[in-house]
């Protein structure tokens, strides 16, 4: 049940030596669905379109220990492994979408977003790519190429190391344990048949819009350099952060949450807000160095929002379209500001743009 939902051809691949290699071949070959073999097996995660374009359906996160133990060499990797699964499906989940989870013998993961309709090769392949920029853990490998292959959960995982009769190793003994899903198999089956539609691929591929920039540094539409304006869904400026948003240090949320700019605890080092515009704009510069874009700044200015101070006693009495017109144009030269300070080339300030934060 679960192979058919995910591969993306009727055919499956067994290894000839225990779990190390998949080549294709006819001998190799066994039909999805069917009986599994008694060795390692992979389903493809791209498939050919009418028009002969490799495309996908699948976006598959590789979370591999190795990795782990590569990038961070001081942690439990199983740890460093399932911290960074998780993280990627809350991205997802931030995305409007849902995901399928498992785990190997190892200790390795996959996370599986299964999309509505086929994406090109090249943009799951740049997607995937960008997400190993963020997430140390992850491995590309299987969605770089497109004949990508990945075992999946009821697969057998490896054999063990044997001495052969001529002196040499493979994996010729017993096998070491089978993937097994995270989640209810009922659970997973729910997932794969409502599939993600077009807005969560597009709402994660903005998620990752700086590491894309590092995938491919040649400006487009796809992939703006670093530095370089970007634009959020709401035609407003934006600047990006690698690795996600960042949220508000304490002192800054507590200004924003309650708008006490003249409050003692609230002062930034070495100085005092001479004005709530003051106060108001070093919320929204911080916002706007954190990777935040202006729709989710609002969003979170609401009645009740963990930033209502910011638009509520930090922009006076002023009427709703004064306040939407203030807070606009503080969000543009924060945004601007942000892009010069990458780039080492600072704007010049004005009365209420002061370095005070």
């Amino acid at each position: 049940m679960l192979s058919r939902l995910l591969a993306a051809t009727p055919w499956a691949r067994f290894s000839p030596d225990g779990g190390d290699n998949f080549p294709d071949g006819r001998r190799l070959r066994f039909r999805v669905g069917g009986e599994l073999p008694p060795e390692p097996a992979t389903v493809s995660i791209y498939s050919r379109a009418p028009d002969g374009a490799t495309v996908g359906r699948l976006l598959v996160a590789d979370f591999d220990i190795g990795k782990a133990l590569e990038t961070v060499p001081d942690a439990d990797p199983a740890v460093v492994v399932a911290e960074q699964a998780d993280a990627f499906a809350a991205l997802v989940a931030e995305c409007g979408g849902r995901v399928v989870h498992d785990v190997s013998p190892s200790g390795g993961r996959h996370v599986y977003v299964k999309f509505a309709r086929p994406i090109p090769f090249e943009e799951l392949r740049d997607v995937a790519v960008a997400l190993a920029e963020r997430f140390t853990a992850l491995d590309a490998g299987p969605m770089r190429s497109p004949t990508g292959q990945i075992r999946i959960a009821g697969s057998p995982y490896k054999r063990t190391v044997q001495e052969q009769s001529d002196g040499t190793f493979a994996r010729t003994g017993r096998l070491l344990g089978f993937l097994a899903l995270t989640m209810p198999l009922a659970e997973a089956v729910r997932v794969l048949r409502a599939p993600c539609g077009p807005k969560v691929w597009e709402r994660l591929r903005r998620a990752v819009t700086a590491e894309l920039a590092v995938v491919d540094p040649a400006p487009s539409l796809q992939a703006p350099l670093p530095g370089v304006l970007h634009w959020d869904e709401d035609g407003r400026p934006w600047a990006p952060l690698r690795g996600g948003r960042r949220p508000l240090s304490p002192r800054l949320a507590e200004l924003a949450r309650t708008g006490a700019w003249d409050a003692e605890p609230l002062q930034p080092d070495g100085g005092r807000y001479a004005s709530p515009s003051e106060a108001r704009y070093a919320v929204l510069r911080s916002l706007a160095a954190g990777g935040w874009t202006y729709d989710e700044a609002v969003a979170a200015m609401r009645a009740g929002g963990p930033l209502e101070g910011l638009a509520g006693r930090l922009c006076g009495t002023r009427s709703p379209a004064q306040r939407r017109a203030v807070l606009t144009s503080d969000w543009d030269r924060a945004v601007a500001e942000t892009l010069a300070s990458r780039t080492a080339s600072p704007p010049a300030r004005n009365s209420h743009t002061s370095s005070v934060t």
